[in-house]
């Protein structure tokens, strides 16, 4: 008992002092604490201020960034709209790649990839890196130069025979020749895609007939589109289409392959047909061949510098490798140049917006180099 007391005692004694310690302790880590939660307040505060200012600086740039990009890319767009691609189906996809793909994506990646790659970094603005603008592609496999020639109105489409057109809604069997007499096999199948059609004055179409498949000169029906009386055709008379137009642009691509039964000479006529007659001033020739021949080295030596040789079946790199070297070829011709300096610009007075705005240097070296 009396241990006891004697415990009790001492922890009267000690009690006092232990409080306080602990009241220190808890005093000194509140302070602690409060001093950090307060310069980190600060901090926040200072940094918001900043980022607002920063944040009230950059929304001109970022407008003038996202006018910038639509500026760029409609230009792009009607550039590339402006392109024709014709020819045999080279010109089309094929399970080893696509020509006009491949040309459109290597456009994008030298003239708008970059732009748009500076104003995401700098202006914000996000945009999709590619454009995939399509061309016009008057491709169509399994013909040849003289179908392509004539489909694209470079060549005159004739009437090979005789026949007349009725004056009701019957349809007729016609057959069509090149100018020079030659046989013309379009590849026409399920539809014929002449849109309007005029013979001897009269406005019809052209359609499928079930005796189409002639090896030797195939025959395509045609019917008027109005009532009227009864009216002759003589062989010779030319025809005349709606598409015949729309495979016109500031930009052709003229690709096909080897021609079977053509003399090189033949090929070379057909070419600058539609060369001068479609009056291209900015054009390649691509000619896919087994092995270099003569047509190959007449062409180069006729366009120089618009002449590219490929292998007559393509493969993925083929096609890479390929519209490299389209675009160098156009870009020699000045296909670019307005496009490219407008790029440059644009850059500028982005990094200068930058710098007037908020006195800092918009990036060096720029992103997007």
């Amino acid at each position: 008992m009396k241990r006891e007391k004697q415990e009790i005692g001492l922890q009267e004694k000690t009690n006092p002092l232990f409080y306080i310690l602990i009241a220190a302790l808890i005093a000194v880590l509140g302070w602690l604490l409060a001093d950090d939660y307060l310069s980190r307040a600060r901090a926040e505060e200072a940094a918001g201020r900043y980022l607002n200012v920063m944040d009230r600086m950059m929304i001109p740039i970022r407008a003038r960034g996202k006018e910038i990009y639509e500026e760029e890319a409609g230009l792009i767009r009607s550039e590339i709209g402006s392109f024709v691609l014709i020819g045999d189906n080279l010109a089309l996809d094929t399970p080893h790649g696509s020509l006009e793909g491949e040309l459109i994506k290597s456009i994008d990646d030298h003239l708008f990839s970059e732009l748009a790659d500076g104003l995401r970094r700098v202006a914000e603005v996000r945009y999709p890196q590619y454009l995939a603008t399509p061309m016009k592609n008057g491709g169509v496999t399994d013909e040849g130069l003289y179908e392509v020639a004539s489909r694209i109105g470079a060549r005159d489409m004739v009437i090979a025979e005789d026949f007349v057109i009725p004056g009701g809604f019957d349809e007729v069997l016609v057959k069509l020749n090149d100018e020079d007499g030659t046989p013309l096999r379009f590849a026409l199948q399920e539809s014929v895609r002449f849109g309007e059609v005029t013979i001897s004055g009269i406005v019809g179409g052209f359609f499928a007939a079930d005796e189409y498949y002639d090896p030797l000169h195939p025959m395509f029906t045609y019917g008027r589109y109005t009532f009227g009386r009864d009216v002759p055709v003589s062989a010779g008379e030319i025809v005349t289409f709606e598409t015949m137009k729309k495979y016109t642009g500031a930009v052709t691509v003229i690709a096909f392959r080897e021609q079977e039964g053509l003399s090189s000479d033949k090929i070379v006529e057909l070419v600058g047909d539609i060369v001068d007659r479609q009056r291209i001033s900015r054009y390649v020739i691509v000619y896919g061949q087994d092995t270099d021949g003569e047509t190959a080295d007449l062409l180069e030596e006729l366009y120089p510098g618009r002449f590219i040789g490929c292998p007559r079946k393509m493969y993925a790199e083929d096609y890479r490798i390929l519209v490299e070297q389209i675009y160098d070829c156009l870009d020699a011709q000045g296909c670019w140049d307005v496009l490219k300096s407008r790029k440059d610009l644009y850059l500028a007075e982005l990094e200068d917006m930058i710098r007037t705005k908020t006195g800092f240097e918009a990036v060096n070296p720029p992103y997007w180099k």
